[in-house]
């Protein structure tokens, strides 16, 4: 395997036991329920943690879209805005949305920023 194959191997090989942690007991807790939560295919999902073949552009946006951009910066490919339905609307209301909305928004940013930090 080479560096970077690595790299993203580990790095989803994380994402998923943090999937699993985060499972009811005995629920939904195989590699191919979450590569159906994401998805991507069980058998690309595998080849991907573990080292075999890279993602491809269109599984790191279904990555990107559950866990964030940082799996294109792995790739070392430019981020892209994920096809993800809630932040479209966001964006394409944002001009309608109240002062206690954009507060609510910015609220939560800042609470999951401070989470992030602090498993950094």
């Amino acid at each position: 395997m080479d560096d970077k194959k690595d790299r993203i191997a580990a790095y989803m090989s994380g994402l998923y036991k943090e999937w699993q942690y985060r499972q009811p007991a005995g629920k939904g807790d195989s590699q191919a329920k979450w590569s159906k939560w994401m998805g991507i295919l069980p058998t690309t999902m595998s080849n991907i943690v573990n080292g075999i073949r890279l993602p491809s552009v269109a599984s790191a946006d279904k990555i990107a879209a559950k866990y964030g951009p940082k799996i294109y910066d792995m790739m070392e490919i430019p981020r892209r805005m994920p096809d993800d339905k809630v932040a479209e609307f966001i964006m394409s209301n944002w001009h309608e949305l109240t002062d206690a909305d954009v507060e609510a928004i910015k609220s939560i940013v800042d609470m999951r920023r401070e989470e992030i930090n602090q498993t950094a």
